[in-house]
Protein backbone atom coordinates (compact mmCIF):
# COMPACT_ATOMS: atom_id res chain seq x y z
CA UNK A 1 0.00 0.00 0.00
CA UNK A 2 1.29 3.32 -1.36
CA UNK A 3 1.62 6.09 1.37
CA UNK A 4 -1.85 8.00 -0.10
CA UNK A 5 -3.65 5.28 0.54
CA UNK A 6 -2.21 4.50 4.00
CA UNK A 7 -2.90 8.54 4.09
CA UNK A 8 -6.76 8.41 2.92
CA UNK A 9 -7.43 4.81 4.94
CA UNK A 10 -6.48 6.20 8.53
CA UNK A 11 -8.51 9.58 7.84
CA UNK A 12 -11.28 7.80 6.64
CA UNK A 13 -11.27 8.46 3.47
CA UNK A 14 -12.30 5.42 0.43
CA UNK A 15 -11.57 4.77 -3.05
CA UNK A 16 -14.92 4.18 -3.77
CA UNK A 17 -16.83 5.80 -6.27
CA UNK A 18 -13.39 6.46 -8.36
CA UNK A 19 -14.75 6.41 -11.87
CA UNK A 20 -10.79 5.66 -13.00
CA UNK A 21 -10.37 2.75 -9.55
CA UNK A 22 -7.59 4.97 -9.18
CA UNK A 23 -6.51 5.67 -5.15
CA UNK A 24 -7.36 9.52 -5.55
CA UNK A 25 -8.44 10.16 -2.06
CA UNK A 26 -11.93 11.53 -4.17
CA UNK A 27 -10.53 14.07 -5.93
CA UNK A 28 -11.79 14.59 -9.59
CA UNK A 29 -8.86 13.54 -11.78
CA UNK A 30 -7.47 16.95 -12.44
CA UNK A 31 -6.96 16.62 -8.91
CA UNK A 32 -3.77 14.19 -9.37
CA UNK A 33 -2.10 16.70 -11.88
CA UNK A 34 -2.04 19.58 -9.62
CA UNK A 35 -5.89 20.83 -9.48
CA UNK A 36 -7.61 20.50 -6.00
CA UNK A 37 -11.07 19.41 -5.21
CA UNK A 38 -13.09 22.39 -5.10
CA UNK A 39 -17.19 22.22 -4.41
CA UNK A 40 -19.91 24.74 -3.52
CA UNK A 41 -19.92 24.99 0.35
CA UNK A 42 -22.01 27.03 2.95
CA UNK A 43 -19.85 30.15 3.50
CA UNK A 44 -19.12 30.14 7.53
CA UNK A 45 -16.29 31.72 9.45
CA UNK A 46 -17.64 30.39 13.04
CA UNK A 47 -16.83 27.60 14.67
CA UNK A 48 -13.75 26.48 16.46
CA UNK A 49 -10.89 26.66 14.24
CA UNK A 50 -8.53 27.26 16.93
CA UNK A 51 -6.27 23.73 16.83
CA UNK A 52 -6.09 24.09 13.14
CA UNK A 53 -4.52 27.46 13.60
CA UNK A 54 -2.24 26.12 16.35
CA UNK A 55 -1.21 23.29 14.24
CA UNK A 56 -0.28 25.61 11.36
CA UNK A 57 1.74 27.94 13.53
CA UNK A 58 3.25 24.71 15.28
CA UNK A 59 4.73 23.60 11.60
CA UNK A 60 5.68 27.00 11.12
CA UNK A 61 7.39 27.38 14.27
CA UNK A 62 9.37 24.30 13.76
CA UNK A 63 10.91 24.94 10.77
CA UNK A 64 12.22 28.62 11.50
CA UNK A 65 15.01 28.70 8.72
CA UNK A 66 12.35 28.53 5.92
CA UNK A 67 10.18 31.40 6.83
CA UNK A 68 6.91 30.46 6.91
CA UNK A 69 4.62 33.47 7.43
CA UNK A 70 1.83 32.61 5.81
CA UNK A 71 2.40 34.23 2.55
CA UNK A 72 1.61 32.53 -0.57
CA UNK A 73 4.83 32.90 -1.28
CA UNK A 74 5.79 30.67 1.49
CA UNK A 75 4.06 27.96 -0.30
CA UNK A 76 7.42 27.59 -2.28
CA UNK A 77 8.93 26.97 0.91
CA UNK A 78 6.60 24.42 2.39
CA UNK A 79 6.92 22.59 -0.78
CA UNK A 80 10.72 22.19 0.11
CA UNK A 81 10.14 21.14 3.61
CA UNK A 82 7.39 18.44 2.33
CA UNK A 83 9.85 17.02 0.41
CA UNK A 84 12.36 16.86 2.47
CA UNK A 85 9.69 15.41 5.14
CA UNK A 86 8.48 12.95 2.32
CA UNK A 87 11.84 11.63 1.93
CA UNK A 88 13.06 11.24 5.36
CA UNK A 89 9.52 9.44 6.34
CA UNK A 90 9.60 7.01 3.40
CA UNK A 91 13.46 6.29 3.94
CA UNK A 92 12.87 5.86 7.95
CA UNK A 93 12.90 1.44 8.51
CA UNK A 94 10.12 1.98 11.34
CA UNK A 95 7.75 4.57 9.67
CA UNK A 96 3.99 4.47 11.06
CA UNK A 97 1.07 5.20 9.21
CA UNK A 98 0.06 7.67 12.25
CA UNK A 99 3.08 9.68 11.45
CA UNK A 100 1.83 10.09 7.96
CA UNK A 101 -1.06 11.35 8.81
CA UNK A 102 0.08 13.40 11.20
CA UNK A 103 2.67 15.38 9.08
CA UNK A 104 -0.52 15.54 6.56
CA UNK A 105 -2.69 17.10 8.79
CA UNK A 106 0.29 19.96 9.84
CA UNK A 107 0.79 20.41 6.08
CA UNK A 108 -3.02 20.78 5.43
CA UNK A 109 -3.34 22.90 8.42
CA UNK A 110 -0.82 25.28 6.85
CA UNK A 111 -2.04 25.39 3.54
CA UNK A 112 -5.16 26.23 4.99
CA UNK A 113 -4.55 29.02 6.77
CA UNK A 114 -2.47 30.39 3.82
CA UNK A 115 -5.97 30.79 2.29
CA UNK A 116 -7.35 32.11 5.17
CA UNK A 117 -5.07 34.99 5.78
CA UNK A 118 -4.80 36.22 2.42
CA UNK A 119 -8.62 35.79 0.83
CA UNK A 120 -12.16 36.34 2.33
CA UNK A 121 -12.07 32.66 3.67
CA UNK A 122 -12.65 30.82 6.29
CA UNK A 123 -12.67 27.09 7.68
CA UNK A 124 -16.06 25.10 7.86
CA UNK A 125 -17.86 24.15 10.80
CA UNK A 126 -18.04 20.62 10.78
CA UNK A 127 -16.09 19.70 7.72
CA UNK A 128 -12.67 19.31 9.22
CA UNK A 129 -9.70 20.57 6.70
CA UNK A 130 -12.14 22.75 4.59
CA UNK A 131 -12.09 26.09 3.61
CA UNK A 132 -14.57 28.15 2.51
CA UNK A 133 -13.64 30.81 -0.28
CA UNK A 134 -15.50 33.15 -1.34
CA UNK A 135 -15.24 33.65 -4.78
CA UNK A 136 -17.18 35.60 -7.38
CA UNK A 137 -19.43 33.04 -8.16
CA UNK A 138 -20.06 31.67 -4.56
CA UNK A 139 -17.96 30.29 -1.86
CA UNK A 140 -16.02 27.31 -2.78
CA UNK A 141 -14.50 24.36 -0.28
CA UNK A 142 -10.89 23.64 -0.20
CA UNK A 143 -10.35 20.36 0.84
CA UNK A 144 -7.24 21.03 2.65
CA UNK A 145 -6.21 17.46 3.78
CA UNK A 146 -6.86 16.41 0.23
CA UNK A 147 -4.43 18.82 -1.54
CA UNK A 148 -1.64 18.10 1.63
CA UNK A 149 -1.96 14.17 0.92
CA UNK A 150 -1.69 14.83 -3.07
CA UNK A 151 1.40 16.82 -2.34
CA UNK A 152 3.03 14.70 -0.03
CA UNK A 153 2.32 11.61 -2.21
CA UNK A 154 2.34 12.62 -5.49
CA UNK A 155 4.45 15.37 -5.80
CA UNK A 156 1.65 17.91 -6.74
CA UNK A 157 3.47 21.03 -5.02
CA UNK A 158 1.42 23.83 -2.57
CA UNK A 159 2.41 26.90 -4.55
CA UNK A 160 1.25 25.23 -7.79
CA UNK A 161 -2.00 24.29 -6.42
CA UNK A 162 -2.73 27.57 -4.61
CA UNK A 163 -1.83 29.07 -7.70
CA UNK A 164 -4.41 27.55 -10.05
CA UNK A 165 -7.00 28.34 -7.13
CA UNK A 166 -6.42 31.85 -7.12
CA UNK A 167 -6.45 32.07 -11.27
Amino acid sequence: MGLFEAVRRLVGGTDEGDPDGAATGGAPADARAGATAAVSVEFKHDGDAEPLTDRARDLAEAWPAYDLDFSPASLERLDRIAEEEYERVTRAADVEEAAVVTESRAFASYFGEVLRRNHDAGWVTGEEYTVAVDCPDGPVGVDAMEVAVACLATGTTFAGTYEELVD
